[in-house]
């Protein structure tokens, strides 16, 4: 169904609908926002002018007291960046623009000087011992097979010698992606893992025979592969969350679980899952579904919008419905900024997708054009 924001188009469907000429849409959408009274309207013809005058009044004034109590909702436009053509392969991005009833915004003659670039592939591996390996930006991810560890092309990152055997075998590496980071690992038993900016996964360099184990800060987007023991039998995958555990087995997942967000979010893509929390609570997975584990420890299960969910791993931002709150650290996140706000935060909700490779000031052109007034002080984002 449309979304509609503007009074005066409001008022237009309403004196449509009067007359008869409502589109079955716009009939909906009046019955939806509760205006037509219970069925009083229906005897509207047969009304004086003012019976008219004084029912049309009253569904108006249900109507625009609606209206005002819904946040608004702002979608996406259709647009092309331009860029220079040194630049050509990562700037022409299009970004599905939508909004509704176009109007002068308060931040939209606003002059963007800010060129801060999107994230990309960035990543350090601690290894067992301590050390740190700054792994190549110019590879998307690591290949760990045999306590070796190397780029999807081959070349090697870390070869232990044979004095850092036991150590390499008995350790834990650490993978960290920094704010404006991602990057890819499969792990040795096949495992595919897709790390979002500022998070973390640390992983053996040999899983156990019994169990495959894994922890996990921030976001990371799972495909587990199936790999039984040598007796036959299924070797369950374990995701270790601030909370709980996710036991997992030939799945495709995302976990959600960024510290200091309210929630741990676990989006089932494919599969089955089960989510065990610290507080013995539990909830099996369907594909399509997600549990919601709370600060409080409360643990829910609901539909999921896998698209939602799973859409950073494809490289887009893709929001629906969603408030600036929630839609600003995503971007922060990704750009490796601050943000606070001045005053009331806005109430706006967003729908719609974007590339994640188009540069700060695309993202910051489209809030401005949507009434969202900020500044920018170096690498700080005021929402004003």
């Amino acid at each position: 169904m449309a979304v509609y924001d503007n009074r005066d188009e409001l008022k237009k469907i309403l004196d449509r609908y009067l007359a008869g000429e409502a589109t079955p849409e716009e009939i909906r959408l009046l019955e939806s926002w509760d205006v037509l009274l219970d069925g009083r309207v229906d005897a509207f013809a047969e009304l004086g002018p003012d019976g008219k005058e004084r029912l049309r009044a009253e569904m108006e004034s249900r109507l625009l007291s609606f209206i005002d109590r819904q946040p608004q909702k702002i979608f996406f436009k259709r647009w092309f960046y331009y860029a220079a053509a040194v630049l050509l392969t990562t700037s022409l991005v299009a970004a599905n623009f939508y909004q509704p009833w176009q109007k002068s915004k308060p931040g939209a003659n606003k002059v963007l000087q800010t060129s801060i670039v999107p994230g990309g592939n960035k990543a350090v591996l601690t290894l067992a011992d301590g050390r740190k390996v700054a792994l190549n930006q110019q590879q998307a991810g690591i290949i760990i097979a045999h306590n070796v560890v190397k780029y999807a092309d081959g070349s090697v990152v870390f070869h232990p010698g044979k004095n850092e055997m036991t150590q390499a075998e008995e350790g834990d590496n650490i993978i960290t992606t920094p704010n404006g980071g991602q990057y890819q690992i499969v792990l040795p038993d096949g495992t595919k893992v897709w790390l979002n900016a500022a998070s973390s996964l640390s992983y053996p360099a040999h899983f156990k025979t019994g169990r495959r184990e894994v922890k996990l800060t921030g976001e990371g987007y799972f495909i587990v592969n199936n790999r039984p023991s040598a007796a036959g039998n299924p070797v369950p995958f374990v995701v270790r969350t601030n909370g709980q555990e996710v036991y997992v087995l030939g799945t495709e997942l995302n976990v959600n679980a960024y510290e200091g967000s309210p929630n741990v979010i676990t989006t089932l893509v494919n599969g089955k899952v089960r989510v065990n929390t610290n507080g013995k609570l539990s909830a099996e997975l369907k594909p399509g579904e997600e549990t919601v584990l709370a600060a409080s420890g409360d643990l829910k299960k609901r539909q999921a919008d896998v698209m939602a969910a799973t859409a950073w791993r494809n490289g887009i931002f893709y929001f629906k419905d969603t408030p600036l709150q929630d839609m600003l650290p995503q971007i922060a996140r990704w750009y490796d900024i601050d943000f606070s706000y001045q005053g009331t935060i806005p109430h706006e909700l967003f729908s719609g997708k974007m590339s994640r490779k188009v540069q700060l000031s695309v993202l910051l052109t489209f809030l401005a054009n949507s009434g969202i007034d900020y500044k920018m002080e170096g690498r700080k984002l005021i929402i004003k």
